[in-house]
């Protein structure tokens, strides 16, 4: 399987504005037993095709792509296959985060 055709496979849904502007990448379906996300994007799109019938004067100025982020947790129904992406933002897994070291000097006693 190509790369091209692999990442077809992770595409919600794209719109293309009538007016240039910036690209939006909104990223659902993280952790695959979460599905709002992906029904949100859905409706979204849904919701793009159709204003402009409903509403003359719709521009959406520049590009908007919605991608499912774990598509085999996803398609499985599980909410990871190897790692739970929210357990490995631990102190101990990253301690030269600036996060965690501002943490470490603000509660370090003189």
């Amino acid at each position: 399987m190509s790369a091209i055709s692999s990442f077809q496979k992770h595409i919600i849904g794209r719109h293309v504005g009538n007016a240039p502007g910036p690209l939006f990448l909104c990223i659902a379906g993280m952790h695959g037993n979460e599905p709002a996300g992906v029904e949100a994007l859905e409706t979204v799109f849904a919701l793009l095709d159709r204003e402009p019938l409903v509403n003359p004067d719709f521009q959406y100025k520049g590009r908007l792509l919605g991608l499912i982020g774990n598509l085999r947790a996803y398609s499985e129904g599980k909410r990871f296959i190897v790692k739970d992406l929210n357990r490995q933002w631990t102190p101990e897994k990253h301690p030269a985060h600036p996060v965690v070291q501002a943490r470490r000097t603000r509660f370090r006693r003189p």
